[in-house]
């Protein structure tokens, strides 16, 4: 439902996208199984995947060259074994996080992905206070809490809602600058939205020879697309890349599958909190399940929505604004009071009430919705 000003109508985007012949478009990623399934059963969608640039080139030796994926992380203490940390409680998990950070940062550039802004800002606040223990990127007089190595991207600005655009291309050029006294890199902490359609840019070959930008992630998202772009973040435009999974044991999927995660351990039962990287990929699979169930609860609210939507386009066309004015007739106003009360209160349960409850000389006749 849109509400501007006095004006009301009713938005259905399925039904507004299915008034178009074709729409052709290009994607990072085009989702899971059940989300592919889903676009084709409600816009009759379709894709296929492309090849990357350097998947369709032969080198001078005349074989193939394929881009290079980013690269699972292994653990100091268990070198050359990649794999994925669950630790029982969120502190734990934070913990971990803040080590790597400083590990890391002063290697290769950090980007750390976490699931809400509120975890992020969390993050971003052990991080500082880990670095100032150390005195670590402090700035001489500044009483503020602000470090040289460390930024929090975000998409809004402080406490609101608006688009903090001015500063976006300024924090993903620092993402992967050296820090003033040019010894470490940036710790950049965000959330979805810094995991998605931000080109982190890294012209090191220092950093590409020590594995790339290295993103850290704190959960696993409910789409596969989202993982997907996430990763994308590094291993960009033919340059390395490398990745590490820091998950909470009690946080969704992980959780649904504690017993199980035995099976995954890493060299046994020895490497506590350590587990092998096809865990990964089964907790994508349960997250998928969840999301075929849930899009399939979306399917008759969908359907309801668009029928609607096409109430409101007949109901336009029969009482028509007169030279832009809004309400022009008494239908105008009934509509919009009814519209109002449905705001207020609930959705209608029978379509047929939109025109019939107004009064008689408002009812359509409406064709039954499309299969």
């Amino acid at each position: 439902m849109s509400v501007l000003n006095n004006t009301y109508y009713v938005q259905s985007v399925p039904y507004l996208l299915s008034q178009y012949d074709c729409i052709t478009g290009f994607s990072g990623s085009l989702g899971s199984n059940s989300e592919r399934g889903f676009l084709a059963q409600q816009y009759k969608a379709w894709g296929f995947d492309t090849p990357s640039f350097l998947d369709t080139c032969i080198g001078a030796d005349e074989r193939h060259m394929y881009k290079t994926p980013p690269v699972l992380m292994d653990d100091p203490l268990y070198p050359g074994d990649p794999c994925v940390h669950v630790y029982d409680t969120e502190n734990q998990q934070t913990d971990k996080i803040v080590e790597m950070c400083l590990r890391l940062h002063v290697k290769v550039p950090v980007l750390v992905i976490a699931k809400s802004p509120a975890e992020a800002i969390a993050i971003e606040a052990k991080v500082k206070a880990a670095l100032e223990e150390r005195r670590i990127g402090l700035y001489p007089y500044d009483s503020s809490s602000r470090n040289k190595y460390v930024q929090l991207f975000r998409e809004y600005k402080d406490n609101s809602m608006t688009l903090d655009k001015d500063n976006w291309e300024k924090v993903v050029s620092r993402a992967t600058s050296k820090g003033p006294e040019e010894d470490r890199f940036c710790i950049t902490i965000t959330d979805p939205f810094g995991g998605r359609g931000h080109d982190y840019d890294v012209h090191n070959n220092e950093v590409n020879n020590k594995g790339g930008l290295a993103v850290i992630m704190t959960f696993i998202p409910a789409s596969k697309r989202v993982w997907i772009q996430c990763l994308g973040r590094t291993a960009r435009q033919d340059n390395k890349g490398q990745y590490a999974v820091v998950l909470c044991a009690n946080c969704s999927p992980v959780s649904s599958m504690k017993d199980d995660l035995v099976n995954y351990s890493l060299k046994g039962s020895n490497a506590k909190n350590l587990y092998e990287e096809r865990l990964v990929e089964e907790l994508l699979s349960v997250q998928d399940k969840e999301q075929e169930l849930n899009l399939d609860s979306k399917i008759e609210d969908i359907d309801l929505g668009k029928h609607e939507n096409r109430l409101y386009d007949l109901f336009y066309e029969k009482y028509p604004m007169e030279e832009g004015k809004w309400p022009s007739c008494k239908e105008h106003v009934e509509l919009r009071e009814k519209l109002r009360y449905k705001c207020d209160t609930e959705t209608f349960t029978e379509l047929s009430q939109v025109p019939r409850t107004l009064s008689p000389s408002m009812s359509l006749c409406v064709p039954p919705p499309q299969e």
